[in-house]
Formats: structure tokens, sequence, C-alpha cells
């Protein structure tokens, strides 16, 4: 096997200017009681339970003043991270004339946005507190209509209008439409779009429109708030649970410095599948806020599962180190649907770390205690950065278009549990390939996305990697394949491998994949990783699995010191460190001989 050098470190230490890690609390205090109208002592109360989980900043929906957010920077150094107001402009339509969201097409909404993050700017602007704006909360292209099928949203006429005039201008004429997709129209004006997904290039021409569309809607919004305040970070709560919801997993939002992710383990009930959502916003070094991240205690009703849920996803959120603050959802039960005693039961009420009436739920412990690891090690928050050591595609194209290979799951769960730090990009992001200096890229994707011309960025993109010295190891049984073009890939030098089975995976890319210093194993499902915080060294331990790992063995290290977690002390052995168990995580630190 070979040993390969790690890629440079990203991310620099924290500058004098920059907040901390936010260790973040999604805040929307409705008491059962007293409803928003809390008296004085209950106000006092919930900035207690704050202060006891080590709260430091909160992420909030609703209007924010400057006054206020300056207060409680003095009296309870909170951070804020304010949401631009929801915008009043036309909306979207489904199919049945349903209305739907804002219409991200049109000038009026872009304005709307643009208007009101500027306001937000104004208000704040280089108030004490700031930690950063949030353009809005998930947006999307689809829902569900009056019949309750989930479908996109935007036939609307204003919407039409858009996509057709976006044909038009990406394929010239009718007649070159006809001749690249099959279609039969007679002009642009007759094409409609599919009402729910498919295999079509019709489907994917409107899915890539809805992509660029929304990426530019919210692009006003970043502007608008640069042309008051060029310095505070701008992120965005996406919604990172429907897959080829062009506004949610895939969002082309490169201009953020901060990407946002509303990430939930129940959408996959694995750490896997979580990670990988995670992974997919992150790209090659993508700083990153997890705007909403929880557990749903009606859900989970066992406090010791929940319990456990909680301190797993918490960490391994802390495994990818460019994630920089955290905000469990949400401070207390009845958020949404407290205005109604009736409605005080129902499913979206329970994602409070307190009941409505404030009483701490296992989760509350959960967060406190790891919250408290987290500010005791402040400073190894702030500072910690990994190598890229591997990067590996996303399948952008084929989950729609057709897996030709080993899955990305298949891949990372494989890098996750032997420590890579690798990064996923994407074929529908070129400027991925060039972000990083790593020269490593496990191609997973068979289908490359090209132009009506025939042209293709990605494939131009992958030759300029060659180019510049990259190697590429592509894991696939079939040729690539394109969308309008050639279906070859002239100038893309790479090694071509089809393991057999998910089991042949490890053994065709291990002699690709630089080799971590340490080696781990164990009885059961553990992801961890090795990274830097200044010139000290850790590896991060977190139980990717259901039930406390036993017999996790440390090899290749001089000496461990523990740091933070909850595993039974380390053994020494011949061959280096013994855990009798691990419950949830650990972390160590590098001791060089």
């Amino acid at each position: 096997m070979r040993v390969l050098l790690p890629c440079i470190l990203l991310a620099s230490a924290l500058a004098a200017d920059e907040v901390p890690f936010l260790r973040g609390m999604g805040w929307s205090p409705w008491h059962a009681t007293h409803g928003w109208n809390r008296p004085p002592e209950v106000v006092a109360q919930d900035y207690e339970y704050l202060a006891d989980m080590q709260v430091n900043a909160l992420r909030t929906w609703g209007p924010a003043r400057r006054e206020g957010m300056e207060r409680q920077w003095r009296e309870h150094g909170l951070y804020l991270v304010p949401q631009v107001r929801q915008i009043s402009s036309p909306k979207m339509t489904f199919a049945d004339g349903k209305p739907g969201h804002a219409a991200f097409a049109l000038p009026e909404a872009r304005a709307a946005l643009a208007e009101q993050a500027a306001a937000l700017a104004r208000e704040l602007a280089g108030g004490a507190g700031l930690a950063a704006y949030n353009l809005g909360n998930e947006y999307s292209w689809v829902g569900a209509n009056l019949s309750g099928q989930y479908q996109s949203q935007g036939f609307d006429e204003g919407t039409l209008a858009a996509f057709r005039r976006n044909l038009e201008h990406r394929f010239g004429d009718i007649a070159a439409w006809r001749r690249l997709t099959g279609g039969g129209e007679a002009s642009f004006a007759e094409i409609v779009p599919p009402r729910g997904s498919g295999d079509s290039l019709l489907y994917w021409e409107w899915w890539r429109f809805q992509r660029e569309t929304f990426g530019a809607f919210l692009r006003g919004g970043h502007e608008a708030i640069r042309t008051v305040d060029s310095r505070t970070p701008v992120t965005y709560a996406l919604l990172c649970g429907n897959r080829w919801d062009a506004a949610t997993e895939d969002a082309d939002l490169p201009f953020l410095e901060r990407q946002g992710d509303n990430l939930y383990y129940h959408w996959d009930k694995n750490w896997l599948g979580y990670s990988i959502r995670l992974a997919r916003r992150i790209g090659p070094g993508r700083p990153a806020f997890v705007t909403e991240t929880g557990i749903n205690t009606l859900h989970t009703p066992d406090p010791a599962e929940a319990d456990r849920l909680m301190r797993q996803m918490l960490w391994m959120l802390f495994l990818h180190t460019d994630v920089k603050g955290v905000f469990p959802f949400v401070y207390c039960d009845e958020w949404w649907h407290g205005p109604d005693p009736k409605a005080a039961d129902t499913v979206e009420d329970h994602w409070g770390v307190l009941t409505a009436d404030r009483k701490p739920k296992s989760t509350y412990q959960a967060v406190k205690e790891t919250y408290g690891e987290w500010r005791r090690l402040e400073e190894i928050a702030n500072r910690r950065e990994s190598a890229i050591d591997l990067l590996v595609s996303d399948q952008a194209l084929d989950r729609w278009h057709g897996v030709a290979g080993p899955t990305v799951a298949e891949v990372c769960r494989e890098l996750y549990s032997r420590g890579v730090s690798f990064r996923l990009v994407s074929v529908l992001r070129p400027s991925d390939f060039a972000a990083t200096s790593c020269r490593r890229l496990l191609l997973l994707d068979s289908t490359l996305p090209d132009e009506p011309d025939g042209s293709s960025p990605a494939r131009e993109a992958l030759r300029g990697f060659v180019e510049r010295g990259g190697e590429i190891l592509y894991l696939s049984e079939k040729p690539f394949r394109s969308l309008y073009g050639e279906a070859g890939a002239d100038g893309i030098a790479a090694t071509v491998r089809q393991p057999e089975s998910s089991a042949g995976v490890w053994p065709a890319i291990r002699d690709f994949v630089p080799v971590p210093s340490l080696t781990v194993a164990a009885a059961g499902e553990v992801f961890w990783r090795e990274f830097r915080a200044g010139d000290r060294r850790f590896v991060l331990l977190v139980v990717a699995g259901k039930e406390p790992v036993r017999q996790v063995r440390l090899g290749g290290a001089a000496e461990l010191v523990p740091v933070a977690g909850d595993a039974s002390p380390l053994v020494p052995r011949n061959d280096g460190w013994e855990l009798p168990v691990l419950p949830t995580h650990a972390l160590f630190e590098f001791r060089e001989p």
C-alpha cells in the first residue's frame, strides 16, 4: 500500500474579529401557561437554562432588533443568528392551482428578498453579538398539492414563461430541442414541465432550471446584505432531506460564507446517511452551520435512547471540522402549535429539549453535557482543522440517471470507518475540483452533465484536474455517459476498476487511499477521524450504531491521552491500546515520543 502525504490543511486559526464555535440553540420560547408573554421570572429562568446548557448562540425565526440583540449579548453573552423576514411576493402554483412558495424566478420575488435582507442588515450591522445573517428557512420547489401528491411547484404563468425562455436560450430553436430530447412540441410555448420526477431530458432541464433559479434568488439576498454589511457571514437554513428537490440537498449556493443545513437523523435513521447529507453541503471544505438538528421525543419516547441519539448527533457533527456551529431544534415543545392547546399532542410539538412548561428532558442533559465538554475544549473547537486526503464525487446525476457502480454510501462507509478524511465534490459544481490542493479523486459518477451544444464544464474540470497533477480512480462498470454530447470522456486519464460487490469496495480503493497513522478495529461500527488544532493532534471516535461498541483497538500511536468522552479507560497492548467499551464517543490527543 502506498503511503501518501496529506494535502494541505484548511482554515486558519480563529481570527481576532471572528466569533467562536457556536454552541447554539433554536430559539422559540413559547410557554404552555403564558404563551409568548412570559413574565419576568420565566424569562429569567429561560436564560438560566440556556446558561446551564452552556449555550452561547441563538438561532431565531422572528424579527430581530439591534437593542434586544446587544442587550442579550451584554447580559447573557449570547450571539445571534437572525433570519431575514418572510417575503411578500407572487407565488408559484402546483399543476392543480394550489399556491406554493415565492416565485423564485420572478423579479418581484427577488426584489422582495433583497429588500428584506438589506433591511435586516441596516438594523443589525456592526451590532455586538451578531454572528451571521440567515437568508431564510427551508424554501423548496416541491410540496403536497390539493390531492396530497408530492410534486413540483412552478406551473404559474410567470415561472413557466421563465422556464421556456431558458430552454430557448439553451437550445436556440425548437428543432434542436426535438432532435436532442425526442420532444414533439411545435414551439417552446407548448412545453409543459413534468409534475413529478422522471428519467426524461425534459425532467433534467426542469430540475436544472429550478436549481439555477433558486441559487440566483438567494444570491440577490446575499448581495443586498453585502451592500450594507461587507463583513458579517451570511448563511441559509437549507432543508437537507428531499433528494432531487432543486432547492434542497443539491442547491448551488457557493456565495454563502457559511453553508447552512437543517439536518435530521430520522430521515435516514442511520449515521452514515446523516453524515453523507452533511458532507454534500460541506463539499471541499466549505464552513457550515447546522442550523437545525434534533430528536423528536414523541417519535423516540425512551429517554435513554433520545439521550444517546442526541449525543451521537452532536459528536458526529464535531467529527466534521468544517462545522462551525450547531443549533439543536428546538428550545422547548409546542414551538409551532403552542397557540392551540388542542394541538399540543401533534407530532411537530415534541422537538424541544424542555417541555413547554419548562421540564428538562433527557435531550436537555445530553446537550448540557456535550456543550460542557465543548466549552472546556473551546480552543480546540475553534481551531480544529482536517487535511483533505481524498475527494469523492457524490453521484449527483447518477441518482437520477442510474448508478453504474458502487454507491457513494458504500464508499463513504469504508472511509468513515477507516479514518480517511475525505470531501464530497460534485460534477454539478465544476469549481469543486479546483477548490482544494488535494490531487486524489474517487470518481463515482458515470453520468457527466453537458450542454445542448455538446460542451461540458464538468468534463473540462476533470481534464483540468488531471493536467494539474491529479489522479483519478474511476469506479464504474460502464464508460462515462453524457446527456447531450458524446458518451466518451476524452482527455480524462483515469484508472478504471469495478468492485464485484459492496464487500469489494475497500480492496478496490485501498491502494489509492492515504494511510492514516492510526488503525482502529472494533466489534461494532465506529466512525473516526484525525484532526489538528494548532500544533496539537487529535483523534475522535464516534459510535455509529445503536449499541455501545466493545473491544475497540487502536494501533500505531506512540501514546494516546484521553481528552473527552465516555469511553472506558485505555488499556495498553503490545501493538497499541484497547478500549473495553465505547458508549458513544472518545477524543484523544496524540502524545508524540
